[in-house]
C-alpha cells in the first residue's frame, strides 16, 4: 500500500513535469523527453524507467541500458540531475573575446547543454570604463599613478598631492607652486623659519652686532656676529660707544666704565635753559621733544631725557609739560611683559606737569580748568586689564596738573596689593599738587600707599577710590615719634570706600596712619568716606588744622587717636557741583575763609586746583569764618561767587534709538542721543566729581538697543550715573513711565545668536550706579579671559538692580545673567531671571562681600550646566537674603553638583516669604547649603535630588531653622543633614 501512495505521488508529480516537456526545464536545461502522459499520470517511455520510485527527491525517467556509444550518462552542463546527453567535446568551440571599438568588449556565453546537438554560444557587449585592450579583446582596468591619497610630490617648487579621480584611480593634483619659493625635499615644499624682518636690519645683544641676511632660497637669518668695538650696546639694534662728557656714570648710554680716551658718539642732552621736554599723544614719531612742534608721544621716554639733562648738564630741575588727553600707562612700556607692572615712573629732579593746550610758552599761560590731563592705567583696547600703580614716586619729583585713575593694585600681597594710583616707597617723598586721584582700587591705599614717607600733598582731590583699607590714603610710619610723615593741605576727599570685614575702626574710607605716623592735615575736607575718614593706630596722632572731618568720624585700635583738631569742625561742608564737574563750595559753607594761611609750619599754597588766586575773595566780598593770618577756604577749591544758593538743576539725560535729532545733545526727547553708551558717558563728565546733587538720570525710550554693535560691545555703567527705562519718549517726569508697556531691551545678539555670535558682557555695572526698567539678553561671557557674567559683570562694583528682566544669557564659568564680586552689599529689587545658563549660578553668582538682597524677584528655568546652583550660586558672602522670591523649574545639569534652587557655601542664608517649586539637583534639588540657614514663612515643593538626599534642602552646616514653612512631594525626602 506504501509504495502505490508513493507512486501515486510520482506519477502526480510527473504530471505537473512532463506538462511541458518540450520546453526548457526552470534552469535553462535541455528538456526531459523520455517521459509522457498516460491516463492523467506521467509515464516513461518505451526504453525508459522510473530512476528510484522509493526517492521522491529523484523523479525522472532513465534508460533501460547503459547510455550507448559516446553518450555519457554522468554529464550534464545544468541542473540538479544527471541525464544521458552528448560529449561536449563534439560541441561547437567557444569564440575569444574581442574588442569592438576602443571603448567596448563583446564575449560570448554557451546557451543549453550537450543534449541532443551541438552547443550555441550568445554574445554580450560591455562599456569598458578604461578602454578595451586590442590585445586580448577585454576591458583594462584602473591604472594608479602615485603611491597613494593624501602622498605628496615636489619638484621645481611645484607640489603635487596624490588623490583619487572620479573612476577611483589614484593621480597627480594639479600643481601649486611652493610660498617660500622652493622644495624642502622630494615630497614637501621648504618654508622660510624668518629671524628678522629685512636684509640690513641689525640686532645687538650682548655686545655684539648681527646683520639679517638672505640665502638662496631669500629666507632671512642673523648673520654671523662681530663684536661692538666699544664693548656695549647702545639699543637693541646699534653698537653703542662713550660719552666722554658723561663723566663716568651709567646713563643708560654709556656703561661705567668709560673714559675720555674713548671715541665720543653719544650726544650729550639738549642743556638749554628753561629746561623743559615736551609731550603730545599724537606728536608724529621721531620728535626730540624740545618744543611742542617736535614733542615727543609718550611721558616716560620725556621724564627719562629730563633726568639725564639734570645730571650730565647738572641743572637742579626740569620740566615735562604734557598736553591735554588721556595716556594710558598700561601697555606703555615694552620691556615688561606683563603689563600690569606698567607706570609712570618719576625720577629725581624732574617736574611732571599736565593741563596743557599744546602751545603755551609760558608756565603762566597754563589753564587746568580747561585741558584735561589724565594718566589711566587701564587697557586702552577695553579697559578690562589694569597696572597695579598708576604713578611711582621718588624724592625731588613733583607730579602737578593730573587726574590719576585705573590702577588696580590687587595682588594678593606686598607692594603690588598696595597704591592703585601712587606708591611712594621706601622713605620717597614727591610734591603732589593740582591731581585728582578718582576709581582706583588696592588691598591697602586705594589711591596712595605713603611707605616712611614724607609726601606732600596740596590742592588734591580723592574721590571715589576704594580698598580694603585705606581708600584714599595709607600712611605706613617708622615706628618712631622723630620719623617723617605725610602733609596734606588744602585737599578734598570725599566719596571713598574701605571695603574690609575688620571690626576695629582700622578701615577708614578716608585716612589710615599706622606705626607712629603723624600726618599733618590742614585746610581739608574729609567727607562722606566709607566706613569713616581717619582710622589712626599704632602709636599714630595725625595733626588736623581748620579742617572738616564730616561727623569727626574717626577710629582707632586703642593705641591711636588725635593729637589735635585745632580750627577743626564736623559740619556738612556744603559743596556743590559745576558744570564741570569740579566740586566747589557753595556760598554758604562754612568752609569759606575758615582756612589758616601761611605761619609758622605750614605752607599754603597761593592757588587753589584751578589755578585761582586764593586770600582774595570775589568783589567786594568781605573776610569771614575764623581762619587767620590770612584768610583762605578749606578744600582744593576757592570760593569764587556766582552761586545763588538755589539747588542744581536735575540731571537728566534722553536716549531714544528712534531719535532723528541732527545735533543731539541729549538734553531733551527731541535732541536724545540714539547711543545709550553716548548718553552715559556724557552725564558722568558732569557727574563724576558730584556731591549735591550726586546722581545724574538717563531716560532710555523704549525698543531694542543692539550692543553688538555699539563700539564699545557693551554698556558701561558710571559712578553717579542712574539708568532708567521703559519710557515711551515723551514723559515729563520719570513716574510716569511704564517699564511693562515700553519694553528697552538691551541685547547683545549679533543677527546670528550662537553662542560664539553675542558680545560678553551686556552691562558692566559700576559703584554708586543703578540699572532699573530693562530687558538685559543674549550675553554670552565667553572670550577666554573673563567668563562670568554675560548679562551683567560686577567686578568689586556695587549697583543697584531694580525692575530688569534677564532673559537667556550665558556663561562659560560663573553667572549666567549676573555675576558679582561686590565687597559690599548688591541689591537686586523686582527683577525676573529666565532661561539663563552658566557652569555655576544660572542667573547669578556672586563671591565674596558683606551681602547680596534679593527682594520681590523670580527665577524660572534657569540652569547651571556644569556646576552648582541651577539659579543662584553664592560662595564666601557674609549673608544672602531672599524676600518674596520664586525660585522655580531650575536644575543643575551635571552628575555630582549640588543646589537647583540655591547653592551656598560659607554663607548664611535667610529666607522670607520664598517659595522653591520644581527644582533638580544631584543632591539639594532646592537648597544645598553649607552655612546657616534661617527660613520663615516659605514653602519647598515638588523639588528632586536625583541621586542623593535632600529634595527640599540639604544642609552640611547644623540643622536650619525653619519657622512655618511647608513641605510637599519633594523626593527623596525634606530636609537632610548629613
Amino acid at each position: 500500500m506504501m509504495i502505490q501512495r508513493l507512486l501515486g505521488f510520482v506519477c502526480l508529480f510527473l504530471s505537473v513535469s512532463c506538462g511541458g516537456a518540450n520546453d526548457g526545464d526552470d534552469e535553462g536545461c535541455a528538456p526531459v523527453t523520455h517521459c509522457h502522459m498516460e491516463d492523467g499520470a506521467a509515464a516513461c517511455d518505451v526504453g525508459f524507467h522510473w530512476q528510484d520510485p522509493s526517492d521522491p527527491t529523484n523523479f525522472r525517467c532513465e534508460p533501460d541500458l547503459a547510455c550507448p556509444g559516446a553518450k555519457d550518462c554522468s554529464h550534464r552542463d545544468c541542473g540538479p540531475d544527471p541525464v544521458c546527453g552528448l560529449d561536449c567535446g563534439t560541441c561547437d568551440v567557444q569564440p575569444e573575446g574581442m574588442c569592438r571599438d576602443a571603448n567596448t568588449a563583446v564575449t560570448y556565453s554557451p546557451v543549453g547543454s550537450c543534449l541532443e546537438g551541438s552547443c550555441s554560444y550568445a554574445s554580450d557587449e560591455h562599456l569598458c570604463e578604461y578602454g578595451c585592450d586590442m590585445a586580448s579583446g577585454v576591458c583594462m582596468g584602473c591604472e594608479d599613478n602615485c603611491p597613494g591619497a593624501n602622498s605628496t610630490q615636489c619638484t621645481s617648487a611645484q607640489l603635487q598631492t596624490c588623490v583619487v579621480d572620479s573612476h577611483g584611480c589614484l593621480d597627480w593634483s594639479t600643481s601649486a607652486p611652493c610660498e617660500s619659493g622652493f622644495c624642502e625635499n622630494e615630497s614637501s615644499c621648504g618654508e622660510c623659519d624668518n629671524e628678522c624682518s629685512a636684509v640690513e636690519d641689525t640686532l645687538c645683544d650682548s655686545a655684539n652686532l648681527s646683520t639679517c641676511v638672505s640665502d638662496a632660497h631669500g629666507c632671512l637669518s642673523w648673520g654671523p656676529e662681530e663684536s661692538c668695538p666699544g664693548g656695549f650696546c647702545a639699543n637693541g639694534a646699534s653698537c653703542g660707544t662713550c660719552d666722554d662728557q658723561s663723566f663716568g656714570t651709567d646713563d643708560g648710554c654709556c656703561p661705567s666704565n668709560c673714559t675720555s680716551a674713548t671715541d665720543i658718539d653719544c650726544p650729550m642732552p639738549n642743556c638749554d635753559l628753561p629746561c623743559i621736554r615736551f609731550v603730545d599723544q599724537v606728536a608724529a614719531p621721531g620728535g626730540d621733544g624740545l618744543t611742542w612742534a617736535t614733542a615727543v608721544d609718550a611721558i616716560q621716554p620725556a621724564i627719562d631725557e629730563a633726568q639725564r639733562a639734570v645730571e650730565e648738564c647738572l641743572l637742579t630741575s626740569c620740566q615735562v609739560w604734557v598736553k591735554e588727553g588721556t595716556y594710558y600707562v598700561y601697555g606703555s612700556d615694552p620691556s615688561h611683559e606683563e603689563h600690569k607692572a606698567d607706570s609712570i615712573v618719576l625720577k629725581p629732579g624732574v617736574e611732571l606737569l599736565g593741563g596743557f593746550a599744546g602751545d603755551e610758552t609760558t608756565f603762566s599761560e597754563r589753564d587746568l580748568s580747561q585741558h584735561r590731563t589724565t594718566l589711566d592705567g587701564s587697557d586702552q583696547a577695553d579697559g578690562e586689564n589694569h597696572v597695579y600703580h598708576v604713578v611711582l614716586g621718588d624724592d625731588d619729583t613733583v607730579l602737578d596738573g593730573f587726574t590719576i585713575q585705573g590702577g588696580r593694585a590687587t595682588a594678593a600681597s606686598g607692594m603690588d596689593s598696595e597704591g592703585g594710583g601712587m606708591h611712594n616707597a621706601y622713605g620717597r617723598a614727591p610734591l603732589v599738587r593740582n591731581c585728582i586721584f578718582t576709581s582706583n582700587i588696592a588691598g591697602t591705599g586705594g589711591a596712595v600707599y605713603n611707605s616712611s614717607a614724607g609726601a606732600i600733598f596740596r590742592n588734591t582731590v580723592f574721590m571715589y577710590n576704594m580698598a580694603e583699607q585705606a581708600a584714599a590714603m595709607y600712611n605706613n610710619g617708622t615706628d618712631s615719634d622723630t620719623g617723617i610723615s605725610p602733609e596734606i593741605t588744602n585737599c578734598t576727599i570725599v566719596h571713598n570706600q574701605a571695603t574690609g570685614t575688620s571690626t576695629n575702626d582700622t578701615l577708614a574710607g578716608g585716612i589710615v596712619n599706622n606705626h607712629a605716623c603723624h600726618t599733618k592735615i590742614t585746610n581739608t575736607i574729609l567727607w562722606k568716606n566709607l566706613p569713616n575718614e581717619i582710622s589712626s593706630f599704632d602709636d599714630s596722632y595725625p595733626y588736623v588744622r581748620h579742617s572738616v572731618v564730616f561727623g569727626m568720624n574717626m577710629g582707632g585700635d586703642g593705641t591711636g587717636g588725635l593729637m589735635t583738631t585745632q580750627g577743626s569742625f564736623l559740619d556738612n561742608p556744603r559743596l556743590k557741583i559745576n558744570p564741570n564737574g569740579s566740586v566747589t563750595l557753595r556760598h554758604d559753607s562754612p568752609c569759606i575763609d575758615a582756612g589758616i594761611g601761611n605761619g609758622t609750619g605750614f605752607v599754603v599754597p597761593s592757588e587753589d586746583i584751578l589755578g585761582q588766586a586764593r586770600y582774595d575773595d570775589p568783589g567786594t566780598e568781605p573776610n569771614s569764618g575764623t581762619g587767620s593770618p590770612d584768610h583762605v577756604d578749606i578744600g582744593a577749591y576757592e570760593f569764587r561767587g556766582g552761586d545763588t544758593g538755589a539747588d542744581p538743576t536735575p540731571c537728566i539725560r534722553y536716549v531714544d534709538i528712534d531719535s532723528s535729532a541732527s545735533s543731539p545733545d541729549g538734553l531733551s526727547w527731541t535732541t536724545a542721543f540714539t547711543d545709550l553708551q553716548q548718553g552715559i558717558d556724557n552725564a558722568f563728565d558732569v557727574v563724576q566729581w558730584a556731591i549735591e546733587p550726586q546722581v545724574c538720570e538717563i531716560w532710555v525710550a523704549e525698543g531694542t538697543y543692539a550692543i553688538y554693535f555699539t563700539t564699545t560691545q557693551t554698556v558701561k555703567m558710571r559712578a553717579d550715573v542712574q539708568l532708567y527705562g521703559g519710557f515711551a519718549g515723551d514723559e515729563t517726569e520719570r513716574a510716569q513711565r511704564n517699564w511693562g508697556a515700553h519694553e528697552t531691551i538691551l541685547d547683545g545678539c549679533y543677527s546670528v545668536c550662537s553662542a560664539d555670535w553675542r558680545v560678553n558682557n551686556v552691562v558692566i555695572g559700576s559703584n554708586y550706579a543703578a540699572l532699573d526698567g530693562f530687558t538685559v539678553t543674549h550675553g554670552g561671557a565667553n572670550d577666554g579671559y573673563d567668563n562670568n557674567g554675560g548679562g551683567m559683570l560686577n567686578s568689586f562694583v556695587c549697583p543697584e538692580i531694580r525692575n530688569t528682566k534677564f532673559k537667556e544669557n550665558l556663561a562659560d564659568d560663573q553667572g549666567g545673567a549676573i555675576y558679582s564680586t561686590c565687597p559690599y552689599e548688591l541689591k537686586i529689587d523686582r527683577c525676573e531671571f529666565t532661561n539663563n545658563m552658566a557652569m555655576d549660578g544660572g542667573a547669578v553668582a556672586a563671591q565674596v562681600g558683606d551681602r547680596v538682597t534679593i527682594t520681590d524677584s523670580s527665577f524660572t528655568g534657569n540652569e547651571g550646566n556644569e556646576g552648582n546652583g541651577g539659579a543662584i550660586d553664592v560662595y564666601n558672602v557674609d549673608e544672602l537674603v531672599l524676600t518674596d522670591v520664586v525660585v522655580s523649574n531650575n536644575r543643575v545639569n551635571h552628575n555630582f553638583d549640588y543646589g537647583g534652587g540655591l547653592y551656598a557655601q560659607y554663607s548664611s542664608i535667610t529666607l522670607l516669604r520664598v517659595a522653591f517649586d520644581d527644582n533638580t539637583a544631584h543632591q539639594g534639588g532646592g537648597i544645598f547649603t553649607s552655612g546657616s540657614l534661617d527660613a520663615t514663612d516659605s514653602s519647598f515643593t515638588n523639588n528632586t535630588a536625583l541621586d542623593g538626599h535632600g529634595g527640599g534642602i540639604y544642609s552640611t552646616y547644623s540643622s536650619p531653622s525653619l519657622t512655618h514653612c511647608t513641605f510637599n512631594s519633594n523626593y527623596p525626602d525634606d530636609v537632610y543633614q548629613p
